[in-house]
């Protein structure tokens, strides 16, 4: 196994460690916001991300995430 694929498996351990937990995953949401240009582009790229780790998506949409993400503000 490569060095960059052992960084790549490290960076998706990491990832799955946080997003796995509602906080888990508000913290990566807020973490890379300033990346993206939209809340909503941030989200879907986040959630993709677990979708293509897990083969499940986090949420089921944008909707369900902001709702989730109100209830804790």
């Amino acid at each position: 196994m490569s060095t960059d694929q052992l960084h790549e498996m490290q960076s998706d351990f990491d990832f799955l460690k946080l997003a796995v937990t509602r906080q888990g995953f508000f913290k990566l949401y807020f973490k890379e916001l300033p990346n993206h240009r939209t809340y909503v582009e941030c989200f879907n790229e986040l959630n993709e991300r677990y979708f293509d780790l897990v083969g499940e998506y986090r949420y089921s949409g944008w909707n369900s995430f902001r709702r989730r993400l109100n209830k804790n503000a």
